[in-house]
């Protein structure tokens, strides 16, 4: 089992693309980030490559943001693992497939001393056919340039919520890359934004909806399974076979929304973050 890593998005999407389509919603974020990656900069492509020269695992990451990880068999997850230390990078984080962290994770505090705690549980789902909620005042709109600091306020709150700890600025760039690229809506009631969602990361038959966000004094009206249900059906209405989306395990309310939109549970992952030295938890 060897390690490859790519400095080129063509040559990285030629080689994984195959190997993530086989299971097109469980790896919707790589597929997505490929897609839409335009410049390789610092991030992190690598694949495990095993004796018969196919696919075995994929993990990508972007500085200073954790590590993700495809399903793998040990053997290559430890490759991974193992090609990390030998090169020196520094690996905040993994997130993917509970037995693809769980091993990575493993293998990296051995290896590292370094601990590590279970951050969230996730759940990816997918829809193929989007179920009406009840109807709410109000309708979809796209997010224009003159959006810009309600965007990027609801990003930074949306990520604080989430435990994101990342600095406004980021949150900013964000916001203006997903309006530049046409990729936000608003719900807006009488002109008003009363709540937000994102679609971004094409794969070949599907994309994943992000950022659903309405504040707390817009919440419990509908407003977000609208907005939703509407983002949804304009994505199927384009041509896409499915949408993703991905949330905590640990909000029941929001399972219970995109469950009733249509959404259908696929795969569970966790995130395990890694204790820094003088880290106070």
């Amino acid at each position: 089992m060897r390690v490859e890593r790519f400095h080129d998005r063509d040559a990285f999407a030629a080689r994984v693309e195959p190997f993530l389509l086989e299971h097109e919603a469980e790896n919707c974020f790589f597929l997505g980030q490929i897609a839409h990656l335009r410049d390789v900069g610092d991030k992190v492509l690598v694949a495990a490559i095993d004796d018969s020269e196919n696919v075995a695992a994929v993990a990508t990451m972007t500085p200073p943001r954790h590590m993700v990880i495809t399903r793998g068999p040990g053997e290559a997850i430890a490759a991974i693992v193992d090609y990390f230390i030998d090169h020196r990078i520094e690996v905040p984080g993994i997130g993917g497939r509970r037995a693809s962290a769980e091993t990575f994770a493993q293998r990296w505090t051995a290896a590292t001393g370094i601990a590590g705690h279970l951050h969230v549980e996730m759940r990816t789902f997918q829809l193929t056919t989007v179920i009406p909620p009840p109807p709410a005042p109000g309708k979809m709109r796209l997010v224009e340039e003159s959006d810009l600091d309600l965007l990027t306020r609801w990003v930074q709150e949306f990520r604080k919520e989430i435990g994101e700890q990342l600095p406004v600025d980021d949150s900013r760039e964000v916001a203006e890359q997903r309006i530049r690229d046409r990729q936000m809506v608003f719900w807006e009631i009488d002109g008003t934004p009363v709540a937000t969602a994102g679609a971004i990361g094409p794969t070949r038959n599907g994309i994943r909806i992000v950022l659903v966000y309405t504040p707390p004094e817009h919440r419990g009206r509908g407003y977000a399974s609208n907005l939703v249900a509407a983002l949804s059906q304009q994505q199927l209405d384009a041509g896409r076979k499915y949408c993703f989306l991905n949330t905590d395990q640990a909000n029941p309310t929001s399972n219970k929304i995109y469950t009733a939109l249509g959404y259908r549970p696929v795969c569970e992952s966790i995130q395990i973050m890694f204790d820094r030295p003088g880290d106070a938890r």
